[in-house]
């Protein structure tokens, strides 16, 4: 009875934390887009909060449901069963690289507003259409073509114990990446305001503090996004699908990337894991242990030719 008395209330004690940091993570959503001013480019999507700034009770409504599928997770990955190793490691470093390259875009457009020469307004259009049109843009087509099909194909299946759980989660995944394409949006249009003018000092002023806090946002929700999908999918996937079936699709997104593509997206993912704000020894060493070391030595080359033309701006 003791024993059994400490188990509930370990589960209790899960489903609060979960509870209380999907809710904290509403509220620093909320929080950062209010501060952007972005507030009325994406309060349909956030809007689940009150004129006083409490949560709705729709808002908490979603939370609640989103902390039982957690915990449900949280349980059914508790017991361990076979090699639990994730393979397609290709695709959680473009996500990661896209949280890297959206924050350095803040940054050089808060940079570009204070010294805003022709040239520099030039080169900040150079570095959102890198952002937007090439690393979301192509992250964005491996998951809506072939990496979110075949992750609900594998974790809502009948043979999956929490399968409703594992939707619940997904759709929630889904419904920020759509803010995240929202988002982006927004940042071409700003774009599009710079290339019709060259002049205008309160139109250029006006468009880089957007840029800036726009692709700020996109961090902040990509990095949301990933820190559910490293917690429930991931490990999800390690223990469900067979390694050899994992290495077969991998393949399969790496193809679908194309070779000129892949090169470019390879030598972001390796200078985000490499990035000692947002790798870690962990990552680097999954890196040297999953790229093939031929591709491994093409990367300096590779940046050097493909990649600092179109991003060098941010560095």
């Amino acid at each position: 009875l003791h024993h059994e008395s400490v188990m509930n209330h370990h589960k209790l004690h899960n489903r609060m934390r979960s509870f209380w940091l999907l809710l904290l993570t509403k509220l620093l959503q909320v929080a950062s887009a209010v501060n952007s001013n972005c507030i009325d480019g994406i309060s349909s999507n956030f809007g689940a909060f009150t004129a006083d700034g409490s949560p709705s009770q729709a808002t908490c409504s979603e939370i609640q449901h989103s902390s039982d599928s957690e915990l449900a997770i949280q349980d059914f990955l508790s017991t361990a069963m076979g090699d639990q190793t994730f393979y397609v490691q290709g695709w959680r470093w473009h996500t990661l690289s896209l949280i890297r390259d959206s924050h350095r875009l803040n940054e050089y457009a808060r940079k570009i507003n204070k010294i805003s020469t022709k040239e520099n307004v030039e080169s900040l259009n150079t570095a959102v259409r890198h952002v937007v049109d090439f690393n979301l843009k192509g992250l964005q087509r491996i998951e809506d073509e072939t990496f979110f099909p075949w992750l609900r194909k594998k974790l809502i299946a009948d043979d999956v114990p929490v399968k409703d759980a594992f939707k619940q989660i997904i759709d929630g995944v889904d419904r920020d990446r759509k803010k995240v394409g929202d988002l982006a949006s927004l940042l071409r249009s700003e774009i599009r305001s710079l290339e019709d003018t060259t002049n205008d000092a309160a139109i250029i002023d006006r468009a880089t503090i957007q840029i800036s806090q726009i692709s700020q946002e996109i961090s902040l929700v990509t990095k949301s996004i990933m820190d559910r999908e490293d917690r429930l999918l991931v490990p999800a996937i390690a223990k469900i699908v067979p390694s050899s079936e994992q290495k077969s699709f991998n393949n399969k997104v790496l193809r679908n990337l194309g070779l000129l593509e892949s090169r470019c997206h390879l030598v972001a993912m390796h200078d985000a894991v490499h990035d000692k704000l947002y790798g870690d020894e962990k990552e680097r060493v999954l890196f040297y242990e999953q790229i093939p070391s031929v591709a491994r030595m093409m990367i300096g080359r590779w940046k050097k030719t493909l990649y600092d033309p179109k991003v060098g701006v941010l560095e």
